[in-house]
């Protein structure tokens, strides 16, 4: 397996439990919006392998990560200590859940589920200059668990062909005034012919999801998903 030498530039917890981490891009790295990569871990004459997608597009000048921190896991005990200025080691990119075409699109996402979608959505907009319609449902706990919601409205105030809708499924406050409920309440508003679907978070919420659009007589070549 090839692998790169990355440096970590910043990173920041965008909740109590998810971080952003920001590398460097190695020179000859080149990968496909909604890859992942696995982190090289060493410890003592074992190398642990961590999976996580690609956040930024490919035309980035850093490679981004959105990183779930768990209790005791390797990766996350790397990511909680490692400072600026230190290396990482990261494979090859890896996956297949890419687009393919230039196509309407709809994709639908739970938490860090979000990030490969990130890379597609700003490469599609950004970079390859779509026109095509592209939306995105997007479901959190609750608004303390929200992040990249900021970067997702401004590409959308932006990009006229881009709309988001953000679900709670547990929102705090009365005056919240997104959706509400669990991202599978809203599906019958994202049913669309001639259309894309692409699928990442928890296993559950995915073949939920997979399921209803199949119901709803969605192609299964239409539907793509990774599951978190």
């Amino acid at each position: 397996m090839t692998s790169h030498t990355i440096k970590l530039i910043e990173k920041t917890m965008l909740t109590d439990s998810v971080m952003q981490l920001i590398f460097t891009k190695p020179n000859n790295f080149t990968f496909h919006a909604g890859q992942f990569v696995q982190f090289l871990i060493p410890e003592g004459e074992k190398t642990h392998k961590r999976a996580y997608s690609i956040a930024s597009a490919p035309k980035s000048k850093s490679l981004v990560f959105l990183a779930k921190l768990w209790p005791n896991g390797k990766a996350s005990e790397l990511f909680e200590h490692i400072q600026p200025g230190e290396l990482s080691t990261i494979s090859s990119p890896l996956g297949h859940f890419t687009k393919t075409e230039d196509s309407n699109s709809i994709f639908i996402a739970t938490g860090t589920g979000i990030t490969p979608i990130l890379s597609m959505i700003t490469d599609d907009l950004c970079n390859k200059k779509t026109t095509k319609e592209i939306r995105l449902l997007l479901g959190f706990r609750s608004e303390s668990d929200m992040f990249s919601q900021q970067e997702l409205y401004a590409l959308s105030d932006k990009h006229k062909n881009f709309s988001v809708d953000i679900t709670l499924s547990q929102p705090k406050a009365a005056q919240w005034a997104g959706l509400k409920g669990r991202v599978t309440a809203h599906i019958s508003k994202y049913i669309a012919t001639n259309t894309q679907y692409f699928l990442c978070g928890s296993p559950a919420m995915v073949t939920e999801v997979k399921n209803m659009l199949l119901e709803k007589d969605i192609l299964p070549s239409h539907i793509h998903f990774e599951m978190y």
